[in-house]
């Protein structure tokens, strides 16, 4: 007997997010040795000598979770602000007005060439602020 579609999906969707979790795992593990060991894991900071759009931000989420908020922000603006402000908002869009019309904004949304303007321009904002700053 052959399984049904939907449930065959939902086995190959569950292995691979089996496979992402590990990978993470390995990742941040790997992350964290070459803290404590004191490298620079950053190949664009590297190969360039500069720091890349994101950089800091682990070390900014590490701030987040000491409750540590100011200077996570002084750290990643950008990075804090997606994860303090816009993330919860898309959160709570999600449960108040459902799934589909969730995914119809974000359809929506990343069609529109207004909105890849705005965030090239907050990325290259940010990436501006770290390479000043020095990170």
């Amino acid at each position: 007997m052959k399984p049904k579609p939907c449930t065959a999906f939902r086995r190959i969707f569950s292995a691979n997010a089996a496979y992402v979790f590990l990978a993470g795992g390995l990742v941040v593990g790997c992350v964290a040795l070459a803290h404590c060991a004191g490298l620079t894991i950053c190949p664009v900071k590297r190969w360039l000598g500069v720091p890349c759009p994101t950089c800091g931000a682990t070390r900014a989420f590490a701030l987040l979770l000491h409750e540590e908020i100011r200077d996570a922000f002084e750290l990643q603006p950008l990075v804090m602000a997606l994860a303090c402000i816009a993330l919860p908002l898309l959160l709570m869009f999600r449960i108040v007005f459902g799934k589909q019309r969730m995914r119809k904004l974000i359809a929506t949304a990343s069609k529109s060439p207004t909105f890849w303007c705005i965030a090239a321009f907050m990325t290259l904002a940010n990436w501006a602020y770290v390479i000043a700053r020095g990170n």
